[in-house]
This record gives structure tokens, C-alpha cells and sequence, in this order.
């Protein structure tokens, strides 16, 4: 276990560079250049999978290593299908790398075969939040294909693809088994990547090759030179869409799932690695740094004022980080159960463009006041990792506890903290 713990701390930096890649705020990013031929690819894609109901596919991935002068190639098949609005499949074997992501509409069931653990919450009602919640948990390297994915299930594929690209071409056309497709290069600020689509009537994608050069190099300012060399020379992996049913009727059973009897439920992967950073938050106990930062919509948040009077809760978030939304909305509706009560709810946004998160929190369609930290500024105080991040802050103006990251009974915790701070 200690061997596993120890891998998912190495995993999960990788993780938030893979987010970082394709979730990066758009303001940083500066565009050099954007082939018009290959836009005009780029938005048939995209606006194909904005009117599709349905899908099944299968997704190949070939994955090779080469760790201390040892190769190794892994490949695997992963079954996929959609249902619109919200029913969802992803599976993954007993040997496989990953998390299988079951959603029948009702239920979101998360399986990880490697942990012998699952998750089980309620169904997100948009699919780019069921796709996201196996990105969030699986941790790894193919967080970029699973941010793809994520992509093209959401509201508008186009916008979302192209959120940090600085560069795309058109490379041209080639054959992928049998099917004419047209070859786009991707450029991003950590990542380029190679995409292939179908060129006629059914904009397809064909195949998908991340390449992790870039990212490497950011791995090499927290990790060291000799880390991103032994990464960048590691992994290579390439992902194939074979066997594309669009717009059909998928049976039930499809996105019925029933983890194995051995398996443990949980509220989060590496829950006990979660924990434990909590407890040594540095701010426990301490005084809470004080801020004013305005609000979306207008007014100011002074946390000064609160002193004394409030119990404070702080959710620092991006909307490029999904699980965000997820926190977001059980914080709006505790706010409406605490109406009442001394306490005070704040959706703490990390340095998205203002215009974004009016979007965003439009298509919650949920109240919850946003604070813009707008140069995350105060997310540095806090020291804020990686979105989701909610703290709890007492009348005292103490900070009494820290909730990283997304959990599936992250509302009757905070429940339980609030009540026991207000002395319920």
C-alpha cells in the first residue's frame, strides 16, 4: 500500500499537468497562428457532436515505456457509449489502467479494478461532468485522451478544444484503416497533439497522439531534470476511435453496472493520501489571511467584516477544472439551507476571464456568490494546489478545516463541520 501511495503522489502531479494542458485559464494563453482549413475541420467536428443523441465506439490505445532501459508496450480496448442528456459507459478491465464511468441518469458509479474500490453519487446532468469525473479520478497519464473525450460530450466542443491551442494546422490528408481523414496538428502552451478526422459527411475522429515533450519540461521545474528526461522518454501513447454507431438506440443494460463484491466503497480515490495533506494544511488554526476582492455582478467581499459575526466558507475553483461545477452546486444549495444562519458562501474563482465564469455560472443555474481572484492572488495565500479547494473559516476568523479536491460526500461533511461551528 505504502508502494501505491507513493505512486499516486508521483501520478497525480502528473495529473495536474495533463489538466494544466488542456484546462489552462484562456487568458494565458497567446495565439500564433490557426489554419483556416483546419478550423473549418476543427468546427464540422464540433458542431457534429453537438447534435448527436447518441454514440458507441471502441478506443484503442497503444502506450509504450521505457523505464530503466526496459521496454514495454500496453495496449487496451476500451468500450465506450453516450446517451444523451446523461447516461454514460466507459469500461475497464481487471488489467487495465483506468476507472470505469457508469452513469444510468440516475446514479454516476466510478469503479477503479486496480484499488478494488468504487464511488457512487448522484448523475451529474451534463455528460462533460460524467466524462470528467473518470479524468478527475484515474489520475494518469491518459487524462489527456479522457479531457478529448470530455471535450466533445461538452456544451460547445469548439470552444472547449480550443481553449488553450496557440497554433493549429492543417497537415493533411491521409488514410486511417480504410478512411480518408485529415490530419490537424495541435500546439498548446504545455502540450501539442495530432488529430485525425474523417473527411466527409460524419466528422469523426480517427486517432489522437498526444505528444508530452512540453510537459515534460514543466515536470522538469517540480520534479527535476532527471525526472522529466526518464518521463519524456518513458511514454508514448497513441489512441484510436474504431467502430463509430452514431445516433442509434443503445439497450439499457449498456450503462447498468454493479461493482464486484470485493469491492470497497469510498468517497474518494487515495481518500486516506487526501486526508492526510489536509491534516497538515499549514493554515489549520491559524488566523485566516484576510482579503477584499470583488464580486461577479458587482459589490466587494471583505473578509474582515465577517469576524466575528460569520462562519466562512471558501471554495477556490476554475471552470477548467470540471469537478469545480460539482462543488460549486452543493455549495449553492447549502447556502439556500443556511439561509438563516451565520454563515457566509463564496465561490472563489481562479483567474478565469470575467465574461467565462458570467457563462459559467449562468448554466449552473444555481446562487452562490463568486469572488474574482482574478491573479489568484488570494489563492496563493491559501495555497491553493489545484481547484476544487473548499476552507472553512470560524467566527473566530480561524481556519478550522481544509477539503481538497472532489468527494462524493463532500455535502454532509461540510454539513457536519458547519453545525458543530455554529454550535448546533
Amino acid at each position: 500500500m505504502e508502494n501505491l501511495r507513493r505512486a499516486a503522489a508521483k501520478n497525480i502531479w502528473l495529473f495536474l499537468l495533463c489538466s494544466i494542458a488542456i484546462a489552462a485559464p484562456a487568458q494565458e494563453k497567446k495565439v500564433e497562428s490557426l489554419d483556416p482549413k483546419a478550423v473549418e475541420v476543427i468546427r464540422a467536428m464540433s458542431g457534429f457532436f453537438q447534435g448527436l443523441k447518441s454514440f458507441r465506439v471502441d478506443m484503442h490505445t497503444t502506450v509504450r515505456t521505457q523505464l530503466e532501459g526496459a521496454p514495454k508496450k500496453r495496449t487496451a480496448k476500451y468500450p465506450i457509449a453516450m446517451q444523451r442528456p446523461n447516461k454514460f459507459a466507459i469500461l475497464v478491465g481487471r488489467d487495465m489502467k483506468g476507472v470505469t464511468v457508469v452513469c444510468d441518469g440516475v446514479h454516476l458509479c466510478q469503479y477503479w479494478p486496480a484499488l478494488e474500490s468504487y464511488t457512487l453519487q448522484d448523475a451529474p446532468e451534463r455528460m462533460d461532468l460524467i466524462v470528467a469525473s473518470g479524468e478527475r479520478a484515474a489520475y494518469g497519464m491518459e487524462e489527456l485522451r479522457t479531457a478529448f473525450l470530455r471535450s466533445l460530450t461538452s456544451r460547445d466542443p469548439y470552444i472547449d478544444l480550443m481553449r488553450t491551442v496557440t497554433k493549429v494546422a492543417y497537415v493533411g490528408s491521409e488514410d486511417i484503416d480504410g478512411a480518408t481523414c485529415h490530419h490537424l496538428r495541435f500546439s498548446g502552451k504545455v502540450t501539442d497533439w495530432d488529430l485525425w478526422v474523417e473527411a466527409n459527411s460524419r466528422p469523426l475522429p480517427r486517432k489522437f497522439v498526444p505528444d508530452y515533450q512540453k510537459l515534460s519540461g514543466q515536470f522538469a521545474k517540480e520534479s527535476g531534470e532527471d525526472a522529466a528526461e526518464e518521463m519524456q522518454s518513458a511514454i508514448s501513447e497513441k489512441v484510436t476511435f474504431e467502430d463509430w454507431k452514431i445516433n442509434i438506440d443503445l439497450p439499457g443494460d449498456l450503462f447498468a453496472f454493479t461493482p464486484p463484491a470485493k469491492a470497497r466503497k469510498v468517497f474518494a480515490f487515495f481518500q486516506d493520501v487526501l486526508e492526510e495533506d489536509e491534516s497538515d494544511y499549514a493554515l489549520l488554526g491559524r488566523a485566516a489571511p484576510t482579503f477584499k476582492l470583488e464580486l461577479l455582478g458587482g459589490g466587494q467581499v471583505d473578509l474582515t467584516r465577517h469576524k466575528g459575526v460569520d462562519v466562512v466558507v471558501l471554495a477556490f475553483w476554475s471552470r477548467w477544472f470540471p469537478q469545480s461545477e460539482l462543488t460549486l452546486v452543493i455549495l449553492a444549495g447549502l447556502a439556500a439551507s443556511y439561509a438563516n444562519e451565520a454563515v457566509a458562501f463564496y465561490g472563489v474563482n481562479q483567474g478565469d476571464a470575467q465574461g467565462e465564469i458570467r457563462e459559467f455560472v449562468d448554466g449552473m443555474r444555481k446562487d452562490i456568490a463568486i469572488a474574482l481572484d482574478q491573479d489568484e492572488e488570494i489563492g496563493e495565500l491559501y495555497d491553493v494546489f489545484t481547484p476544487p479547494q473548499v476552507v472553512l473559516i470560524g467566527k473566530d476568523g480561524t481556519v478550522q478545516r481544509l477539503l481538497l479536491g472532489w468527494r462524493t460526500n463532500l455535502k454532509e461533511l461540510l454539513k457536519k463541520d458547519l453545525d458543530a461551528l455554529l454550535g448546533k
